[in-house]
């Protein structure tokens, strides 16, 4: 079963120069009085990254290039058998998510701008990502449970 389809429809961009803006001021003021966390919250997920990346070296799921330059607020892995990585995460509980699932070549938006373009390793890795959990205040046993499961895949 594919998740694809569902998900092209979440991330679809239609209209040009549009946002997609969900802030509002009384989430703001909540993120402004959460802000001080921020670094701390960064400086989970990087350890959380750090050991993902040490359990997935001999995986055959790779962890994309350059996870560690950023604070890990994804963890982007990428795998040729994703549809069956998501359900063997599902069936030990563990959520997964796909967040781009269209190359931005392919957007509805600029459908016919690029109709010409051809970037085959891109539409490749799109086809390929999963994001596995990775969130402040993730608890080691969980964070264990996510690499064994993997690990096992």
């Amino acid at each position: 079963m594919s998740y694809v389809p569902r998900l092209k429809e979440k991330y679809s961009v239609e209209i040009e120069n549009g946002t997609n803006s969900r802030l509002d001021e009384l989430q703001a003021a909540f993120l402004l009085a959460k802000l001080e966390d921020l670094d701390n919250w960064n400086q989970q997920r990087i350890t959380i990254a750090k050991q993902y990346v040490k359990a997935f070296e001999k995986s055959k799921v790779k962890v994309m290039r350059n996870i560690l330059k950023g604070v890990a607020h994804l963890f982007v892995v990428l795998t040729e058998d994703r549809d069956k990585l998501v359900e063997h995460l599902s069936k030990n509980n563990i959520q997964s998510g796909i967040h781009y699932p269209i190359s931005d070549h392919k957007q509805a938006i600029y459908k016919e701008k690029y109709k010409d373009i051809s970037l085959p390793v891109t539409d490749s890795t799109v086809a390929k990502i999963l994001s596995l959990p990775i969130y402040p205040g993730m608890k080691q046993d969980e964070i264990d449970h996510v690499i064994k499961v993997v690990s096992n895949f």
